[in-house]
C-alpha cells in the first residue's frame, strides 16, 4: 500500500507524457488487449463491461483522489475529532472528580463508624465493670456485715444487674452492626484504594519515626560509650554499645568506637598481664607454687603471641624449679590456654595451668593418651 501511495503522490510532482507512463505508475499495462483477459465478463442487466478507452482514465483519477485523501486528511474533520476527544476527556475528568468526592465521603463515613465503634467499646467496658460490681454485691451472703438486711435493696441490685446485661448486649449488637457497615464500605474499590494509600502513608510515617528514634538512641549510646571508655569503664562501655552495633552493623562510627574499646581492653589486659608476669618471674625460684598461682590468674584470651610466649617460658621455669617428674606441655581447647602436666603416682596431673580451659585446672587428672601426645618440656641449655 505504501508503494502505491508513493506512486500516486508522484502524479502531482511531474507531468505524465501519456497513458503508457501513467499506466507504469499504477501498474497497468495500456497495451494489453481486454479481449485476451481470461476473466469472464459479468453478465446481467447493467453489468456490461465498459470500454477500455473510457474506463481507464476514470479508474486512474479515482485512485489518485483516494490516495490523496489518505495522505492529506481534511483539517476540519481533524478539528472536529479533537473537539470530540476533548469533550470526552472533560467528561471523564468530571466523572473521576465525582467518584473521588464520593470515595472521600465514604471514607469519612468509614472513619465515623470506626470512631463510633471505639466509643461503644469503651461504654461496653464500663458497663461490664458495673455489671461485675452488681454481681459481686449480689454474691455476698445475706448475713455479710457489709450487706444491708433489705430485701428491696437486693431486688434493686437484681434489676440493675439485668439492666446492665441488657445494655451490654445492646452495645455488642450495635458494635457488630457498625463493623458490618464498615466492612461493606471498605469493600468498595475506590474506598479500598484510599484505605490502602492511607495505610501506606501511616506505615511510612511510623517507619520514619522508628528510624528517628533509633538514631536518637544510637547517638545517646555512642556518647555514653565514649564517656565510659574514657573513664576506664570498658565493660560497661561494651555493654552499652553492643546493642547499637547489632542494630546498625554497617555503621562505621559505632564500629570505630567499639574497636577503640576492644583495643583499650587489650591494652589494659596486656599491661595487667605484664605486671603479673613480672611478679611471677620474681617468685619462680623462691616460691614456685605462688608463681604458678599468679600466672593462672592472667586473662590470656586477647593476649598477643609474644606475650603468651613469655608466659609459657615463665611456666617452664616454674616447672623446673618445682622439679616435676617428666613435665610436658599441653595445649588447651580454648584460645591462649596451656598447661604443664607431670607424672604423679602413676597418673598424669595438671601441675601448672594457664588460660580459661576448664579441663586444664591445677590438680586435674589428664587421660594417658592425651598426655602422651603432649610435647616434652625442653631442658634449659
Amino acid at each position: 500500500m505504501t508503494g502505491i501511495a508513493e506512486r500516486a503522490a508522484t502524479k502531482f510532482t511531474r507531468t505524465v507524457s501519456g497513458f503508457a507512463e501513467l499506466g507504469a505508475i499504477f501498474d497497468i499495462d495500456p497495451e494489453a488487449n481486454p479481449l485476451d483477459d481470461p476473466t469472464p465478463a459479468p453478465t446481467g442487466d447493467g453489468d456490461a463491461a465498459p470500454a477500455v478507452g473510457a474506463a481507464f482514465p476514470d479508474a486512474c483519477l479515482d485512485a489518485v483522489d483516494h490516495w490523496a485523501g489518505a495522505t492529506e486528511p481534511d483539517p476540519a474533520a481533524r478539528l472536529a475529532g479533537l473537539k470530540a476527544l476533548g469533550a470526552a476527556l472533560d467528561a471523564r475528568r468530571e466523572r473521576d472528580r465525582e467518584e473521588r468526592a464520593a470515595a472521600l465521603r465514604a471514607l469519612a463515613d468509614y472513619d465515623e463508624r470506626l470512631k463510633t465503634i471505639g466509643a461503644c467499646e469503651r461504654d461496653r467496658e464500663e458497663v461490664r465493670a458495673t455489671r461485675a460490681d452488681f454481681e459481686a454485691a449480689l454474691a455476698r451472703p445475706f448475713g455479710d456485715p457489709d450487706w444491708l438486711y433489705d430485701e428491696a435493696l437486693r431486688d434493686d441490685y437484681s434489676r440493675a444487674l439485668a439492666e446492665a446485661i441488657a445494655v451490654e448486649a445492646a452495645l455488642t449488637d450495635k458494635i457488630a452492626g457498625l463493623r458490618r457497615e464498615a466492612e461493606g464500605l471498605a469493600a468498595a474499590p475506590a474506598l479500598a484504594r484510599l484505605l490502602a494509600e492511607r495505610r501506606r502513608q501511616q506505615e511510612d510515617a511510623r517507619a520514619k519515626e522508628n528510624a528517628a528514634e533509633a538514631n536518637r538512641q544510637r547517638s545517646l549510646a555512642l556518647a555514653s560509650a565514649v564517656q565510659l571508655r574514657d573513664a576506664g569503664s570498658l565493660l560497661e562501655a561494651r555493654q552499652v554499645l553492643g546493642p547499637v552495633c547489632d542494630q546498625f552493623p554497617n555503621d562505621q562510627e559505632s564500629r570505630s568506637v567499639m574497636d577503640s574499646i576492644i583495643l583499650r581492653e587489650r591494652t589494659v589486659k596486656d599491661t595487667a598481664a605484664a605486671t603479673t608476669l613480672a611478679e611471677a618471674r620474681r617468685l619462680r625460684r623462691t616460691d614456685p607454687d605462688g608463681a604458678a598461682a599468679l600466672i593462672a590468674l592472667i586473662d590470656t584470651a586477647t593476649l598477643s603471641a609474644d606475650r603468651m610466649h613469655e608466659i609459657a617460658g615463665v611456666a617452664a621455669d616454674i616447672a623446673r624449679h618445682r622439679e616435676l617428674v617428666n613435665p610436658r606441655f599441653l595445649r588447651g581447647h580454648t584460645p591462649n590456654s596451656l598447661a604443664i602436666v607431670a607424672e604423679q603416682r602413676g597418673e598424669w596431673q595438671v601441675a601448672i595451668a594457664v588460660g580459661q580451659d576448664p579441663a586444664l585446672k591445677a590438680g586435674n587428672i589428664v587421660a594417658p593418651q592425651l598426655a602422651t601426645a603432649a610435647r616434652p618440656l625442653r631442658r634449659r641449655r
